[in-house]
This record gives structure tokens, sequence and C-alpha cells, in this order.
């Protein structure tokens, strides 16, 4: 047998049986790799609690919705639900760093009037859209010249240990309307102009009296939760400052002056501070000092801090009285002591305790007309640039698919494998 046949006989395949292995290994090796990327588990543990669409206007609309765990979120929105090009991210991302959140909140922006908006939710990775696989949409509602005569709501949001709480959410809402949100400041202050109210129904917009009935929820990333109740002219400003975790009826401080004018001379001639409360938190530097006592009656102000003020004030024909302090007051607690004679002629010394949290001033308004001594001046709060709008609808969700636009590697590891096992059986056969 010549040397060259024996040669190329040699060459012409390999073992049959490590052919066989080397095919069964590579089918094992890609079969796990398909295995662990199986979007179905993924998309199965997802869960998206709640979602609303609020602050629409023409212009602009702001998605919030909670997720299980903090995950990074943003939105992609379009008018052509097949073509999703616009992306926003949460308004507390800096320069294109994205931070996990519970409560997610991005604000969409250079919208166009009357038009239907589709937008999808990418959270952990994930695309979430309706349990039936439809978009969520909202369309904005057309330009509208109703004003709102109504004072911008605000206040100021602390922890339990009475340090400002920043970039809490809070979702003002109105029965029937769509409602208002903003983001708390550095300083935990925050602000939501009143003048964009519209309807559930048909985005009609409305002019709200001042007393319509209003909550108000503020949410942070702990999972604590406060929520305010009272009429809507009570958020104008919050006198009280919102500890989170708390809740609040603003009705019930007008529901006892109510009662106390509702009773006559007799309430009128009880002796009592009204503002602020005893151990209360007051939301300004320039704290309003409110109360009753006998009908133009001198009352003795005696304020004891690092600084002790003192004045003389006389209550109006109904018994009212009201004290502003000449300057600022120091963070902490402050004592008030009033002395003032009774009906009977006889002296009354009331004492209260509060406690300055605020670094800006935001006094609750006058009562009751009072002169005093000393001359009294209102503190003007100081505009806010930030411009909220409304609108939110809320959807049950749940996640259905893979965030489009990342890199599907499975038609190509698909080819990989074609290639690897044809050459295997090349080799084998």
């Amino acid at each position: 047998m010549p040397y060259s046949q024996f040669y190329l006989k040699g060459k012409q395949k390999i073992p049959t049986i490590f052919g066989l292995l080397i095919a069964l290994v590579v089918v094992i090796f890609l079969s796990g790799i398909f295995g662990k990327n199986q979007p179905v588990s993924r998309a199965s543990k997802k869960i998206v609690s709640r979602i609303e669409v609020a602050n629409l206007n023409p212009v602009q609309a702001t998605i919030f919705w909670q997720s299980e765990v903090p995950e990074i979120g943003f939105v992609t929105y379009s008018k052509d639900k097949n073509v999703f090009k616009e992306v926003a991210l949460d308004d507390r991302d800096v320069a294109g760093l994205k931070k996990p959140f519970l409560n997610h909140y991005v604000t969409l922006r250079n919208l166009e009037a009357d038009a239907n908006y589709f937008f999808k939710l990418v959270t952990g990775n994930q695309v979430v859209v309706k349990p039936d696989g439809s978009l969520f949409n909202f369309k904005t509602p057309i330009s509208s010249s109703a004003n709102q005569n109504l004072s911008p709501a605000n206040g100021k949001i602390v922890r339990s240990n009475l340090l400002p709480l920043e970039n809490a959410i809070a979702l003002l809402y109105i029965d029937g309307y769509y409602p208002l949100s903003t983001l708390s400041k550095s300083t935990g202050e925050w602000l939501i102009p009143l003048n964009s109210f519209y309807r559930k129904d048909g985005l009609e917009q409305k002019v709200l009296n001042s007393d319509i009935e209003a909550k108000m929820e503020v949410l942070d990333e702990q999972k604590q939760i406060s929520t305010v109740t009272g009429s809507l002219l009570k958020f104008s400003p919050v006198s009280q400052t919102i500890i989170i975790g708390n809740n609040y009826q603003l009705n019930e401080e007008s529901q006892v002056l109510s009662a106390m004018d509702a009773m006559g001379e007799k309430a009128r001639a009880e002796i009592d501070i009204t503002y602020p409360v005893e151990g209360g938190l007051i939301p300004g530097r320039i704290p309003l000092i409110k109360g009753v006592a006998k009908p133009e009656e001198k009352i003795f102000i005696t304020i004891n801090s690092k600084k002790s003020y003192s004045s003389i004030v006389t209550s109006d024909s109904k018994g009212n009285w009201s004290y502003l302090l000449p300057e600022r007051l120091e963070l902490g607690e402050h004592k008030i002591i009033i002395k003032t004679n009774n009906k009977n002629g006889k002296e009354v010394t009331i004492e209260r305790n509060f406690v300055i949290v605020a670094n800006e001033g935001m006094d609750a308004k006058v009562l009751g007309d009072a002169t005093a001594t000393a001359e009294i001046t209102s503190t003007p709060m100081p505009p806010s640039a930030f411009y909220p709008t409304a609108i939110p609808q809320t959807f049950p969700t749940s996640p259905t698919q893979p965030v489009t636009g990342l890199f599907d590697n499975k038609p190509v590891l698909g080819g990989i494998t074609l290639i690897i096992l044809g050459l295997g059986f090349f080799l084998v056969f």
C-alpha cells in the first residue's frame, strides 16, 4: 500500500466516540446559556403596585409609580404606539446618573396640547405595561384660560428626628379631579400651585371653591406615609409641620374655633392660647401667636428663648388677640407665657411650649384683628420657581416583557450553535 494512501486514510476522520462527545458538550453548554436567559422567570417576580399620571397640563405630565424594591426607573413615551424614541429620567436623577428608588417620579416635558400619548415604564431593566399587554396612555388637555385664585398649597415635611425630609413625594387629591404633586426641597419645604384642576371624566378645567375637601399623601423611600386631610384652604399653608409617618386632620382646628364662636359670650370670655398648640412644630421663624381672652382686655405676653420678648396686646370686641414677633426666633424649643384678667377680675396665667423647626418663614394667617403696643407686620412668603401641573390616572399593572432596545443574543448564539454542530458532524463523518 502506497504511503500516500495510508497518510490520507489517517486524516479522513477522528474517532466517532470522540466526535460525539464534543457535540454533546457543546449542546449542554449552549442549553445552559439559553436556560439562564429566559425572561419569563424574571418578569414573573416583578411587582409594580401603583401607577398614576399626575401634574398633567397641555405641555407636560408627571408619571408616578411604586416598585417592590428600590430600582432604577425611567419612562419611554411617544404619540406613535409603535415607535418609542423619547426617554425621560427620574426628576431626582442628576447629570444622567440614575439612582434606584421605591417611589418613581418622572416628568414628561414639551408635550403637545390635545394629543394622545403612549408610555412604558422601564424599571429593574424590564418593561411594564398593562396586564392585557396594552400600553399605558393619557391625553393632554387643550389650553385653557381658567383662572384659579387660590394661594399655593405649601408646608414643611420632616423626619421623626425633626430633620428636613428631602425628595419626599407629595400627592394632592380632590375627588373627581386629577391630583397635583411635587417633591420636597432640601429644607423639607414643598409647594403646589393650585391652578390646574382637570376633571377625570373629560379633562375640563375647573375653578374650585376653597372649602372643597382635599387629601394629600406624602411618601418617602423608607415606605413611610403621611395622610393630610382638610379643606383646600387649609393647605395654603399647612400650618403644622408634617412629621412623616403621622396623619393630620387640618379641619380640627377650624372646627374648634367655629365651635367657640358659636358658643357665644361665655366661650369668648375664656382665656387660651389657640396657636401654637402645646408642643407644636412651627414651620416658620416668625410665628403668629393667637389666642382668646376677655373682650377688650390687655394681655401681657412673654416669650422665653435665648432672647426674651415682651409685649402688651389688647383683645378685640370678640375677645380675639394676636401677636407677631418683631424678629426671627432661633431653631429649637421656646415658651409663651400670657397673663390677663378673667371676667371676675382675677389674674390668669397660661404657658405654652412650642418648637421652631423651619429655616424660612411660612406664618399662619391672622384669625382676628388685634391692637398692640408693638407694631405688627406681616412676613410675605418667598415665591417659588417650581411650577407643577396636574392630571392623574391609576392603572393595575403587571410586567410582560424584557426591556426593548437591549442586546438580544439568542440569534447570534443560535447561529454559533449550528456552525459548531455542523463542524462536529463534518469531522465525525
